[in-house]
């Protein structure tokens, strides 16, 4: 196989789905970090592709029993994670300090395979003696490692598709726009009627990379396919450079919690984080244990840059999740310096400008006459100051004074003043010409 970085070079088995770029620098500062000498094949193939998965994924290695098993490559581990699509994949560094424990150092994991009975390591040989062959470790089977090819450029050239693709499949991964509009113009049927095939059309356009099939998604299906839907697909398996480039398009049509759940690898592209912000996105969101875009930036190490955007947006750097946790807390966990400095200045910012409210603030109101029943026992400002540090919220000077004088209860009228609230009722419509309209849509609300 041709593992030329050369952009032109045609290749038989080509990455796809790789992360950013890399240099000589990048691999040189690996190899001194973990005191491995890389294969010059290798280096090659990561400066052509950084990571990734190949058009042909799956390869066959013998047991020990002389039985063959065929496995199916998940993904080449990237040296740098910027931009990386595969979702939950370790950088090569990662595998190499958590995944590779009690290994002889001369075997580095480069990617995850899967068999039809369990999970494994494709290992590249970065010894004396074995520098440059493939092998596969299955997880959980001793220190066996199964040979699998002489080089990398042998594994590569030998691997099939898992899968037939579909008829269409070489039209996107070849960026054929025509061909792909065609393909779709004879479909649009069954474009409209079946989810699962829009999914796929965009699932695909999105792993490919191909921007141009699908603006001509948006532009002949409009009412099909949306540029928030390519904005989620993308986020969802990092292709960062798709969700930049379709945002603007989306503007106004974003889901609140997208920075809640964009993945590690996002919050270190900070260019994104502000578009997002831009677009609309609420950089303050919660999510259903109180985890804010603040906390997930803090737990994926991310930029300073990034997290300053969240605080320049209203960002609370105080605010604990369900567990308690704090943004800066966290950051002091994990040890992050640099965060957890930019964060602690952030706080003290925060509280000149946030000053916490007096508890013992109450603020009488008129009741119009209405008393209570029923009420329960006494309650202090000091006991509800210490209901709302549990619940994490603080209530208004005139709650508190309510409940400082009947601490719930029933009210003893029945409606509230009519001036306050006005009565609502409905009026039977004269006519109703649609036959089939609910019931509950037959009268006609008005408030006097």
């Amino acid at each position: 196989m041709n593992l030329s970085p050369d952009p032109e070079a045609a290749v038989p088995n080509p990455i796809r789905r790789s992360a950013l770029p890399i240099t000589n620098a990048d691999l040189g500062e690996f190899e001194t970090r973990h005191a491995v000498t890389l294969p010059a094949d290798y280096r090659a193939f990561l400066l052509a592709s950084n990571g990734g998965v190949p058009l042909g994924n799956s390869f066959r290695y013998t047991l020990t029993t002389g039985k063959s098993r065929r496995a199916v490559l998940k993904a080449f581990f990237p040296l740098t994670p910027y931009g990386w699509v595969e979702a939950g994949m370790p950088t090569l560094g990662i595998a190499r300090e958590q995944l590779c424990g009690g290994w002889p150092p001369e075997s580095l994991a480069i990617g995850r395979a899967e068999t039809d009975v369990n999970t494994g390591l494709l290992c590249l040989g970065v010894g004396v003696d074995n520098a440059g062959r493939v092998a596969f470790r299955p997880d959980g089977d001793g220190a066996t490692f199964y040979d699998v090819a002489k080089s990398l450029a042998e594994l590569l050239d030998g691997m099939k598709p898992e899968q037939p693709p579909e008829k269409w499949h070489p039209l996107v991964e070849a960026g054929d726009a025509e061909g792909f509009r065609a393909w779709c113009t004879g479909r649009t049927k069954l474009l409209r009627r079946d989810a699962s095939d829009r999914n796929s059309f965009v699932g695909k356009c999105v792993e490919e990379n191909q921007a141009a099939l699908l603006d001509v998604l948006l532009a002949d299906f409009p009412d099909v396919f949306t540029a928030a839907g390519i904005v989620e697909e993308a986020l969802g398996v990092h292709r960062l450079d798709l969700a930049l480039r379709f945002l603007p398009a989306a503007k106004g049509n974003l889901r609140d919690d997208l920075l809640n759940r964009p993945g590690p690898f996002f919050w270190h592209a900070p260019v994104l984080v502000k578009a997002m912000i831009d677009a609309g996105i609420d950089p303050c969101d919660e999510s259903s244990d109180g985890t804010t875009p603040l906390h997930e930036a803090v737990r994926a190490a991310a930029s300073v840059a990034s997290l300053e955007l969240l605080l320049a947006r209203g960002a609370d750097p105080t605010h604990a999740n369900d567990a308690g946790e704090t943004p800066l807390g966290l950051a002091e966990k994990i040890e992050l310096p640099e965060v957890a400095a930019t964060l602690r200045a952030a706080v003290a910012r925060w509280r000149e400008t946030h000053p916490a409210p007096d508890p013992d603030a109450v603020t009488p109101f008129d009741l119009c006459g209405i008393t209570f029943t029923r009420t329960g026992k006494p309650i202090t400002t000091a006991e509800i100051a210490a209901t709302e540090a549990k619940l994490k919220l603080s209530f208004p000077p005139e709650y508190r004074w309510l409940l400082t004088q009947v601490n719930g209860g029933v009210p003893s009228q029945a409606q509230m003043p009519e001036e306050l609230f006005p009565a609502v009722y409905f009026e039977e419509d004269e006519e109703d010409e649609d036959e089939d309209q609910d019931e509950s849509d037959e009268g006609r609300a008005e408030v006097r």
